[in-house]
């Protein structure tokens, strides 16, 4: 079963990827996704070795935001896939069967083409504009997640995710959610971490 909650890595100006998931991981995430957008392909497979180290350790979950080549070198849990990323039918010719793939979906179309591919998970969004992703896409709003029939296949809301969203996306279909910036900027990740758990978890 995927953990209901996904912790994204991005640019910070104080924090390194590495320094970012390691909190992550430290305040009780199970899932980090490593996501080093412009960084050079060497730091990428640098910083996801080190860190797939704390994720075992903490008994966590890691997974590469694009590359397939560094996810199947580095042996991490999966990849994730963008819309115009790598085809997910080739990713599965590359990885191993023990490694996920989950792809992006921005609108209800993206959303059946993705289901239709057998991927083991969708990040369907954003949910609202969000400064963490550039090029971003038309914010789906609430309502699309309240329109989700049941999926069979994990989906996680994605995108400018508050605090004041989790109990009304935790009525909805999704999942879970996979945030950066919410988490990123929390004082208090352990407590953050324990809400959002408590809040997804406890549904039937």
């Amino acid at each position: 079963m995927l953990s209901t909650l996904q912790y994204i890595t991005s640019d910070h100006a104080q924090y390194s990827h590495f320094e970012l998931g390691k909190q992550a991981f430290q305040a009780g995430c199970k899932w980090v996704q490593l996501r080093m957008k412009d960084a050079a392909d060497q730091y990428i497979l640098d910083t996801a070795l080190a860190l797939k180290e704390v994720a075992k350790a903490c008994g966590g979950m890691l997974t590469i935001n694009d590359n397939v080549l560094i996810t199947k070198k580095t042996n991490t849990n999966g990849v994730h896939l963008g819309v115009n990323d790598t085809p997910v039918k080739e990713a599965k010719t590359i990885l191993n069967a023990e490694q996920i793939i989950g792809k992006t979906a921005n609108s209800i179309q993206e959303l059946t083409i993705a289901l239709s591919e057998g991927v083991d998970y969708i990040g369907y969004g954003p949910l609202r504009f969000t400064s963490t992703k550039k090029n971003l896409s038309t914010p789906v709003g609430i309502q699309a997640y309240k329109a989700l029939k049941n999926p069979t296949t994990p989906i996680y809301a994605i995108g400018g995710i508050r605090v004041e969203d989790l109990s009304e996306l935790s009525k909805t279909h999704v999942h879970g959610i996979a945030i950066s910036s919410l988490l990123t900027n929390s004082s208090q990740k352990e407590q953050l971490i324990s809400q959002i758990h408590r809040i997804f978890d406890a549904r039937d």
